[in-house]
C-alpha cells in the first residue's frame, strides 16, 4: 500500500469537467481527480466555468491568480493520422529557460505523436507554461489555460502497447483516466515508478539540463512554479 507521499508524487492528472467526483486508486498508487464543487469556477458565460466559442462551450477555469485565462483554440475532434510511421520526427521546445529536444516514437504511439505534431504546427503550445513541476519526478505542461484543467477540446485513446518504463527523459501524455489524452504531457525528471497508464510517445535527447532547471524551480500551491517557464515556440523536423 503506497503512502500518502507516494500517492501525491505519482499523480499526473488532467483536471476534467467530466470527472466531478474524486477517485483514489490505492492499488495502482495513483490518484485521478476532477474539480470539486468548491473548486468549480464561476463564469458569467455559463456560471460553471464554461465559455462560449464558435465550437461550443469550453472549460475555462480560473487561474491561481483569480483571473480567467484566455480560451485557447478548440477542436471538435482529434486530427487525422497523417504522419509516416517509419519516419523520424524531432521537436525542439524553445522555452524561456532554454531548448529541449524530443525524439518521437511514431511506430509505438502514432496517435500521440501525430497529435503533438499537429498541435505544435497550429501554434497551440506557443506561450504555454509548465504548470506543475516536482523535483525528482516530472515536469508537466501543455495546458493552454495554465491551470491543469485545459485541453484542445477533444480526447483520444491510450496507446499502451509499447514499453511501460518511465525513465529519466521519457515524454508521455498526462490524462484524467483511461482514454482521456488531450494536449497535456509530462517529461520525467528522474526514473519514475508509475503504473503503465500514460502513453509514452517520445524521449528527450538534448536539453535535460533545462528540464533539471525547470524541475527545481521554487513552487507554490499544487506544485506550480512561482515564476512558470513558458514554451515560446516549437520547431519540428521530420525525415
Amino acid at each position: 500500500m503506497p503512502d500518502a507521499d507516494t500517492l501525491a508524487r505519482s499523480r499526473i492528472a488532467v483536471w476534467s469537467r467530466r470527472h466531478s467526483k474524486r477517485e483514489t486508486n490505492h492499488s495502482r498508487g495513483i490518484r485521478q481527480e476532477g474539480p470539486s464543487k468548491e473548486e468549480r469556477p464561476h463564469d458569467s458565460a455559463g456560471g460553471d466555468g464554461r465559455r462560449a466559442t464558435g465550437d461550443g462551450l469550453v472549460w475555462s477555469p480560473l487561474s491561481p491568480d483569480g483571473k480567467a485565462p484566455p480560451v485557447a483554440k478548440q477542436y471538435k475532434k482529434p486530427p487525422e493520422l497523417t504522419i509516416d510511421l517509419g519516419a523520424d520526427y524531432t521537436a525542439t521546445l524553445h522555452t524561456t529557460l532554454g531548448d529541449v529536444t524530443i525524439d518521437f516514437l511514431p511506430a509505438e504511439a502514432p496517435q500521440a505523436v501525430n497529435n503533438f505534431l499537429f498541435l505544435a504546427g497550429e501554434g497551440f503550445y506557443d506561450s504555454v507554461i509548465f504548470h506543475r513541476v516536482i523535483e525528482g519526478f516530472m515536469i508537466q505542461g501543455g495546458d493552454p489555460t495554465g491551470t491543469g484543467r485545459g485541453g484542445p477540446g477533444y480526447t483520444f485513446r491510450d496507446e499502451l502497447e509499447g514499453k511501460g518504463k518511465y525513465s529519466r527523459g521519457t515524454v508521455a501524455m498526462a490524462n484524467a483516466g483511461p482514454h482521456t489524452n488531450g494536449s497535456q504531457f509530462f517529461i520525467c525528471h528522474a526514473d519514475a515508478r508509475l503504473p503503465h497508464a500514460y502513453t509514452i510517445f517520445g524521449k528527450v535527447t538534448d536539453g535535460m539540463d533545462v528540464v533539471d532547471v525547470v524541475a527545481t524551480l521554487p513552487t507554490g500551491r499544487d506544485d506550480r512554479p512561482v515564476d512558470p517557464p513558458k514554451i515560446t515556440s516549437i520547431t519540428v523536423t521530420g525525415r
